[in-house]
């Protein structure tokens, strides 16, 4: 495999030598701009070639911007969007510098770039090489578990979510399905006890909390999941790493006691990207090693066709008037067409990823 580094050079030496002793190390071959043999068209399209037939292009972004090309763009600027465009990409972007403006601009555009997919920071060059070393390991896994099926990871998430009612309270569901589809735990790995107590510590007390340390949580293998279960939430794991987590949809934190119960969407957001973040941590927790490198997500609400929608200035202005869903029984799931996220995204993103997913199930149940 060939893997192509691509940065500012003057100044930045350390760190090329340290992003090309990681590659080395894994056995694989490094092209750089500094080792290629004189030749009779410039260095500029050697480096473009480059980028554009490397199996995987390593971007390197410091403080400097470096000289402008004709094309108005600096040599590392073109090589980035060459990748993008032809190739693999990761990128790395130094910690604690102050980028020069058109910098600060081609950083943005990396972190912009598929909702910052494989776009991470280095504090030196050792912290550079043990990044590059992982990330580099992580492509390759990727890369030989083949492509990445997005209606087979679509049908999976669709199959966390209940098929029948469960009680007659509100619950949001939060479904992760990832790929390319593989055994992520052995039947063995998910009944370890140390894997349940591990999951349940994080989700009771974790940043993330997504269970209530108030109720008693039940725990138990049913095929091939794992189940966390309390009265009102639930956490279900399966070999293959698809993950549901169930919240009540309505929650006394916004609205006065006599109000009507209603979904409130800040309440439905904050859920939202409190689930996310568990989620995203579980998979690392399982899959370190990140074979999983692509998502769909859908969030679904149980059990609340006949209920409200308003925000907490809504709620706050008017607590006893609501105008009510009519959606019935249904289930109601989003998006309607899923698209693959990049795994990264699940937590770099979830805030936004959060937001999305309220937005659209208020669409939904305002119709």
């Amino acid at each position: 495999m060939r893997v192509f580094i691509s940065s500012v050079i003057e100044d930045f030496e350390l760190y090329r030598r340290a992003a090309a002793a990681a590659v080395e190390q894994l056995g694989y071959t490094v092209v750089r701009a500094e080792d290629f043999p004189a030749r009779s068209d410039t260095p500029r399209r050697a480096c473009l070639e480059a980028a554009r037939e490397a199996d995987l292009t390593v971007v390197l972004l410091g403080a400097r911007y470096g000289s402008t090309q004709d094309s108005g763009l600096s040599a590392t600027h073109e090589e980035f969007r060459e990748a993008c465009e032809h190739g693999s990409i990761v990128v790395f972007v130094q910690q604690d510098v102050d980028p020069e403006p058109d910098q600060a601009d081609l950083i943005k555009e990396a972190e912009e770039w598929a909702t910052g997919r494989l776009v991470k920071q280095f504090a030196d060059p050792d912290d550079l090489r043990s990044k590059v070393t992982r990330t580099v390991h992580e492509f390759v896994v990727r890369r030989q578990a083949g492509p990445v099926g997005v209606e087979a990871l679509v049908a999976r998430a669709r199959l966390l979510l209940p098929r029948r009612r469960s009680g007659s309270a509100a619950r949001l569901h939060l479904a992760i399905s990832g790929g390319p589809r593989r055994e992520v735990l052995s039947p063995g790995m998910l009944e370890d006890e140390g894997l349940a107590e591990s999951v349940m510590q994080q989700a009771l007390f974790g940043p993330q909390s997504v269970l209530d340390p108030s109720e008693g949580t039940r725990r138990n293998v049913s095929g091939d999941t794992l189940v966390l279960e309390q009265d009102t939430r639930s956490i279900q794991l399966a070999e293959d790493g698809a993950i549901r987590i169930t919240v009540p949809a309505v929650q006394p934190s916004a609205r006065p006691a006599a109000a009507l119960p209603v979904l409130v969407e800040e309440d439905v957001e904050d859920a939202l990207a409190a689930m996310t973040g568990f989620g995203a941590w579980l998979l690392d927790e399982i899959d370190p090693n990140r074979r999983l490198s692509d998502l769909v997500v859908l969030a679904a609400l149980e059990n609340a066709g006949y209920t409200g929608w308003k925000t907490r200035a809504e709620v706050r202005a008017d607590p006893n008037r609501a105008n009510m869903s009519m959606r019935g029984d249904e289930l109601v799931v989003v998006p309607d067409d899923p698209r693959l996220l990049p795994r990264p995204a699940l937590s770099s993103d979830r805030n936004r990823l959060a937001r999305d997913l309220a937005v659209r199930l208020r669409r939904e149940m305002r119709q």
